[in-house]
């Protein structure tokens, strides 16, 4: 079983394969839940994310 250390501000990194297992890509969004002494990290579904108008900040830049 894969093992991750947890930084000084509790960041962790998730093991690549995992992560593509998962499919899990950066920038997207996991849920976090802790029951029972175990703590999950679920990815949020894709579809129903919205991005927010920042996202397309700077978008036309150049043209």
């Amino acid at each position: 079983m894969p093992q991750v250390r947890v930084r000084l501000k509790h960041q962790i990194t998730i093991p690549i394969r995992i992560a593509e297992a998962a499919h899990i890509k950066p920038d997207d969004m996991l849920e976090v839940a802790y029951a029972n002494g175990v703590v999950t990290l679920v990815p949020v579904n894709r579809k129903k994310r919205s991005q927010s108008a920042m996202a397309y900040a700077g978008i036309a830049r150049g043209l």
